[in-house]
């Protein structure tokens, strides 16, 4: 059964047809205690907290003389990560959820020559076992064909140091913020009818097909598919087909572990490798994220979970710091040699010289900057 959890959201960023709500309360008031019922069994969360970069999860400096951050997660060599933490949507009291984007350059990248890897995290509690969880939970990831993401809003600030979780006018411009609501009022809407019988990623997939097909008229931007592409990309949660958590075993090339607290899962959901000729536009825009999670209409289980959707606005942070910290995987032992720990050695501290790298970037962004606003 549900538990009614009552949300401090403002009425829109739960259902938008405000009008026709309050048609039905004058015409039927049995239907709109119904409909009241419902919304309290429902929660939509924006996610506002700021993001974090390589700074707040110790990334290693693997150059003593100059400043060249290795976030590495198995075979893959990050360069920058960012992070947003959630509130936990199935219990708040086991530890926070993290959301984290992680961005590789692959070899003899130099800007605009070479390619770039874009991988997606979730940090989970260390006893949450989502896989033989009895209810449903999906990750949708919007993201274009070019894989350039969507891009901050104009007058943002240097696109590197942008730490505000607002990809709403990438997806909808001036309503960009009632976009995003609606399309969390869907996402719910698309998955009342789920039943238990139901496979959690034939469901995700099915809402997210319907979202990439028809977006809600608040996303300006989505609309104008010609020349704002996108796509909805389908992540199971939960059931036998979603991806599992690294194990120890598996971990031994790792040098970071890009979640918080460091004692949680950490799971690879979704990733892809792209060339690209605008490198600052493609590793610091946004790709927004929404997630569900919901127990199917004829579970009989005593599980007590709300239906809750939750969005985060994912781009990496670049905080021009690091620390010699190695950290393999989440079991927060320390140790300077061994491939299972998760300790650090030394502290975190800001390295004076650079590998030219940032420096570049930030001249990158500028221009794109100052360009972009003479077209406003």
């Amino acid at each position: 059964m549900f538990v009614a959890v009552y949300s401090t959201l403002s009425p829109t960023s739960v259902y938008s047809e405000t009008s026709y709500i309050k048609e039905i309360m004058m015409h039927s008031p049995s239907l709109y205690a119904a409909v009241v019922v419902a919304l309290l069994l429902t929660s939509n969360r924006v996610n506002t907290q700021a993001l974090q970069g390589c700074a707040a999860v110790d990334c290693p400096n693997v150059s003593p003389q100059y400043l060249n951050i290795s976030c590495q997660v198995q075979d893959t060599n990050n360069k920058f990560v960012g992070l947003a933490i959630e509130q936990n949507p199935i219990d708040p009291s086991a530890g926070d959820f993290t959301w984290t984007v992680a961005i590789a350059l692959h070899p003899n990248y130099d800007g605009g020559q070479g390619s770039i890897e874009r991988s997606f995290y979730l940090g989970t509690p260390p006893d949450l076992d989502l896989q033989n969880a009895p209810y449903i939970g999906c990750s949708l990831y919007f993201d274009r064909p070019d894989h350039d993401g969507f891009a901050l809003a104009p007058q943002s600030g240097a696109q590197q140091y942008v730490t505000a979780q607002t990809c709403g006018w990438g997806l909808g411009g001036d309503s960009g913020d009632q976009c995003i609501a609606d399309l969390q009022s869907a996402a719910l809407q698309l998955t009342e009818n789920v039943t238990s019988s139901q496979n959690a990623a034939d469901v995700c997939s099915a809402v997210a097909a319907s979202l990439a097909q028809s977006a809600p008229a608040s996303c300006s931007r989505l609309l104008q598919d010609d020349v704002f592409p996108y796509t909805v990309h389908a992540v199971p949660l939960t059931g036998n087909s979603s991806p599992r958590p690294i194990a120890a075993t598996n971990n031994a090339s790792s040098n970071c572990w890009p979640t918080l607290p460091k004692s949680n899962q950490l799971t690879r959901l979704y990733g892809y490798d792209f060339p690209t000729a605008d490198w600052v536009l493609s590793v610091f825009s946004y790709t927004p994220v929404l997630s569900i999670f919901f127990q199917p209409g004829n579970n009989s289980t005593t599980v007590n979970l709300e239906r809750s959707t939750s969005f985060q606005c994912l781009k990496p942070v670049d905080s021009d710091d690091a620390s010699q910290a190695t950290r393999t995987d989440g079991s927060n032992t320390s140790s300077s040699s061994s491939s299972s720990s998760s300790g650090y050695t030394g502290s975190a501290s800001r390295v004076g010289q650079t590998d030219g790298f940032t420096e570049r970037m930030a001249v990158m962004s500028a221009f794109v900057a100052v360009v972009f606003s003479l077209f406003l």
